[in-house]
Order: structure tokens, then C-alpha cells, then sequence
């Protein structure tokens, strides 16, 4: 597998970003901002459900657990196995055109709205 099928167009770019040097860069920028100018923000959050890092799994989370949501929809399902592990939700729908994904629902946005 070459780099472009990878999903990393710009090698040279992820090359250098990812090299010992700017890695350390990252790392004291991140100390002094608390933010991996690279990465987003790494740090730990107090959630309604629980302590963990700041993610979109862990804001989804933690909207449902404020909100007292009962349902969740996913457009552009990778794993649908994934969504129904770190989703805390009662009712969960995934919606995916490609067949390999596993969705619930195995059609563009499109035709399923």
C-alpha cells in the first residue's frame, strides 16, 4: 500500500509532523497551551458520564447523558460495531452507502432522509 492510498496525500507533510524533532515541539507547546496543535486537545474533561479525554465520541456521549436522549443517528458509518460500543445511547440507527461498513441502513444520506 503506497502512502496516497493510506489516506495521507501530503507525505513530506505527515513525514515532518510526525518526525522526533516536531514531536517535541508538539509536546511543549502542548504543555504550556494544553493543546497538541497537531492532534486537538488531549486533555481530560469531567463528563456527565464519566472522566475522559475530549473527543466526539465523549461530547456525543456526554450530550446524551445531559439531554436524557433516548435515540442516536450516525450518518457515514466506519464500524458500525464501534458506534455500538462507545455510544451510550438506548436506541442507535447507522446509516452508510458502502456495504462493508455494516450499517444499519445501507443507503446514501440522501435516500435515507
Amino acid at each position: 500500500m503506497d502512502w496516497e492510498e493510506a489516506g495521507r496525500p501530503n507525505k513530506a507533510m505527515w513525514l515532518l509532523a510526525e518526525s522526533k524533532p516536531v514531536r517535541r515541539v508538539r509536546k511543549a507547546i502542548g504543555r504550556v497551551l494544553g493543546v497538541d496543535p497537531f492532534t486537538g486537545d488531549t486533555r481530560f474533561y469531567q463528563f456527565a458520564h464519566g472522566r475522559h479525554r475530549a473527543t466526539r465520541i465523549q461530547l456525543v456521549n456526554h450530550m446524551i447523558a445531559v439531554n436524557s436522549y433516548s435515540r442516536y443517528l450516525e450518518i457515514g458509518v466506519r464500524s458500525s460495531e464501534a458506534m455500538l460500543e462507545e455510544i451510550h445511547c438506548k436506541n442507535r440507527l447507522g446509516v452508510d452507502p458502502d456495504p462493508n461498513a455494516s450499517a444499519d441502513v445501507c443507503k446514501t444520506s440522501d435516500e435515507f432522509f
